[in-house]
């Protein structure tokens, strides 16, 4: 007897059209973009049950360039690449016999930066300020890696969002393993200068960024007042700047695109443009009308809880600022901080449902203009801190012994005031009494800032029964 085939089965087969060479990733017959030597399909993955991106590159003849060492290695560092930032590379591999370099990535579900922009027109100056700070810790994590990630091909085009959540990740990291270079993408109005010399290292990344931001701001193309490509190469050699620049009505944002789009020996790395004026700027201008009937001192905390804790390796101190949570609640969130010469620690962490707890660690070093970010999950009835700070070290080459105590310390300060009866991390011998003190009046510090913060919540419940407050005046907004 014939085998008669539902229409649902005709569909899946006539849609599947490539499977990955472990069986693990399919590719649909359905194009989700192009680029210069690539075409992006549409994936999934069968393990995890997810939409992915097939991105399929086409190479030139010399197959003795895809079998090489090099090339290969350069395809296995992007697949260890993880960062919130970075959009993830799940497989490689390359087919020798149709001479192609077959990627999968993470799909975000708006698409690109560009696309999303354009079809938003009434995005507020804070919202910008949030993608490119994101884009930002995205490239100091590629040029904190070592050797240094160069995207080489950075624009609207290769950032792509979730636009339920706003989250935004750097794609298309296809160029910096296909170009022996890793430099001077594409498109040339995000290609810096210095390339069409034959140079250009981290930095062009940081060009194209400030092209991206430009063309963010303003909804407009870099050089699109040009008439042909001969026009747009002649100014961007000769170093000058888009005419939209010149729209950028805000002075902030437009001293922080000129500081990107600076001569390479003047322009400031990801790291130290994290701290630019333009991106810690409170919008105040930019405040609700609501907030002007809002009593600015009911949503300061009542209690307030000491701002410095002592412990083993000295001062542990604290700041709080308004924050949005996944819910869109406006929350007050406390981040412990310690300062150690030119090196800061600060912690922040988040309790989910599962009484897990979310670390975020950011390490700034003042004098080498790093500023690294790592996320970890802690499970309290397992973990404990001393652990998860040798844990933190030894998985990340950025980090050394000498992160471990203030990272170890600032998470049993934290764990104190979200943790009850938390007890803090074995210490181990004591050298003197006078250290011993100090752990005792760490302990005790601790659990003064875990008590008056749980008054100061148990305030705020008694002044919202709905358990939501009210959104603050911007004012009023750390960040």
């Amino acid at each position: 007897m014939a085998c008669v085939k539902s229409k649902l089965d005709l569909c899946e087969e006539d849609c599947v059209v490539e499977e990955s060479p472990n069986e693990r990733f399919i590719r649909y017959d359905e194009v989700l973009g192009f680029g210069n030597f690539k075409v992006v399909y549409k994936g999934f993955d069968k393990d995890d049950g997810t939409e992915v991106d097939w991105n399929k590159f086409c190479l030139s003849d010399d197959v003795d360039v895809l079998n090489s060492g090099g090339f290969r290695e350069r395809l296995g560092k992007i697949r260890v690449l993880k960062h919130g930032n970075v959009a993830r590379c799940f497989d490689s591999w390359v087919d020798v016999e149709s001479k192609t370099v077959n990627m999968i990535t993470e799909s975000c579900s708006s698409g690109s930066l560009r696309k999303f922009r354009m079809k938003h027109k009434g995005v507020e100056m804070k919202v910008i300020r949030k993608w490119a700070r994101q884009i930002l810790e995205g490239l100091c994590y590629l040029h904190s890696s070592n050797p240094p990630v160069v995207h080489g091909d950075l624009s609207c085009d290769e950032v792509f969002i979730n636009g339920n959540g706003g989250e935004v990740k750097i794609g298309g990291l296809g160029f910096a393993t296909i170009s022996q270079h890793g430099v001077g993408g594409y498109v040339p109005e995000f290609v810096a200068p210095e390339v069409f010399e034959g140079a250009g290292d981290q930095l062009v990344d940081i060009y194209a960024f400030g092209m991206c931001m430009l063309e963010l701001v303003t909804c407009e193309y870099p050089y699109s007042e040009c008439t042909n490509v001969e026009q747009r190469y002649e100014k961007i050699v000769s170093g000058v700047k888009p005419a939209a620049l010149g729209h950028v009505k805000n002075q902030l944002a437009k001293d922080f695109i000129e500081k990107c789009l600076a001569p390479a020996s003047q322009r400031l790395s990801a790291a130290v443009l994290l701290n630019d004026p333009f991106l810690s700027c409170d919008d105040s201008k930019e405040s609700t009308k609501s907030s002007k009937f809002m009593d600015i001192n009911l949503l300061q905390p009542k209690c307030k809880v000491p701002c410095q804790t002592f412990s083993g390796c000295g001062k542990v101190s604290w700041e709080s600022m308004w924050s949005t949570n996944a819910k869109g609640d406006r929350v007050l969130v406390t981040e412990f901080f310690i300062t150690k010469g030119n090196k800061e620690w600060r912690l922040r962490g988040e309790k989910a449902e599962d009484n897990s707890i979310s670390f975020v660690l950011i390490v700034k070093d003042a004098g080498l203009h790093k500023r690294l970010k790592f996320e970890y999950t802690f499970f309290p009835h397992t973990d404990n801190a001393a652990s998860v700070a040798e844990e933190l070290v030894s998985c990340n080459e950025e980090l050394s012994e000498e992160d471990i105590p203030p990272t170890r310390e600032l998470m049993d300060t934290l764990l104190f005031q979200l943790v009850r009866g938390w007890k803090s991390s074995n210490r181990g011998v004591k050298s003197s009494s006078e250290e011993s003190g100090n752990d005792q009046q760490f302990l005790q510090s601790c659990r003064e800032l875990m008590r008056k913060s749980e008054e100061a919540r148990e305030t705020d419940k008694k002044r919202w029964p709905s358990g939501r407050m009210p959104n603050p005046p911007k004012s009023v907004l750390s960040r």
